[in-house]
């Protein structure tokens, strides 16, 4: 089939692999708003929540392929876990990918026994706006 079309294989596959998108992304790639390239990094984010706010920010801030890519990398890439005396820390650490993956932002959990600290990281004015919109 894809001779008829005078397309590569991998051209289809990657095409209909961005139909399981959601809608109102596949609307951002017909209006033009998105690329494709944009469209493939969102694809890899699992959350349908971290690709809403990832979607958000290259839509705001006209962001390239290569800066979403960064932005994802940064925000969303897994961190080594550190050996912990106990399973509470492994807890707290994923509490915090969570609300990283919510947010689409650097989150931290620093604890005093049982005390502590949520630390959110934010870029700019307009980044720290939308964290404050989110969060209320």
């Amino acid at each position: 089939t894809s001779k008829r079309i005078a397309k590569d294989r991998s051209t289809i596959a990657n095409f209909l692999r961005l139909l399981k998108l959601r809608a109102i992304i596949q609307q951002d790639l017909i209006g033009g708003r998105l690329t494709t390239g944009h469209a493939r990094v969102l694809i890899s984010i699992e959350s349908p929540l971290a690709q809403k706010e990832i979607r958000g920010l290259i839509i705001k801030k006209s962001l390239s392929v290569r800066q979403t890519e960064a932005l994802v990398k940064k925000t969303l890439a897994p961190k080594k876990l550190k050996r912990q005396r106990d399973g509470t820390d492994y807890y707290i650490e994923s509490l915090a990918k969570d609300l990283q993956r919510s947010l689409g932002t650097k989150v931290a959990i620093k604890r005093k026994g049982e005390k502590g600290k949520i630390i959110i990281e934010f870029y700019s004015d307009e980044d720290l706006g939308r964290l404050i919109d989110r969060l209320m």
